[in-house]
């Protein structure tokens, strides 16, 4: 579903950088997940956590968006 959200939203010239950057936060995320997990639970603040993981991919879309 989010692909295709994507795809309506983004022309087809940007639309690969797009797509590509979605998919390689796969990756991305289980290559952080190990070491960021390790000292989340020491933190207990989850609210941090979320706004944090949640963040730079919100920034990313909307700045893509406006170019």
């Amino acid at each position: 579903m989010s692909t295709g959200i994507l795809s309506d939203i983004f022309s087809e010239e940007k639309r690969g950088l797009v797509m590509s950057l979605f998919n390689w936060g796969i990756y991305g995320g289980y290559g952080i997940a190990f070491p960021v997990g390790r000292y989340v639970p020491q933190l207990n603040t989850w609210n941090l956590v979320s706004a944090g993981g949640t963040s730079p991919s919100v920034n990313t879309v909307a700045h893509l968006h406006r170019t």
